[in-house]
């Protein structure tokens, strides 16, 4: 809120997720890789992608496996 109000920043609402998201990760003493991405194909072509699927999946139950598994396709990522 404090950049959205207080940041002289032209134009920033629509880019204000990206602003604010490696300075709230930093403020709270944390570190993140992130990877931005406007499409599903240009995630499954990042060569961090086998690494996020693996870690979507380490992060959930094995129930929720198939769940995740149908939802990733949904995007039209292959699994």
């Amino acid at each position: 809120m404090d950049v959205d109000h207080n940041c002289k920043i032209a134009n920033k609402r629509l880019w204000l997720d990206q602003i604010t998201l490696p300075l709230t990760i930093a403020r709270r003493g944390s570190t993140a890789h992130v990877l931005h991405y406007h499409r599903s194909r240009f995630l499954e072509a990042a060569p961090q992608w086998p690494g996020i699927r693996d870690d979507v999946f380490a992060l959930q139950p094995q129930s929720d496996h198939a769940l995740a598994t149908e939802g990733l396709r949904t995007l039209g990522l292959n699994v």
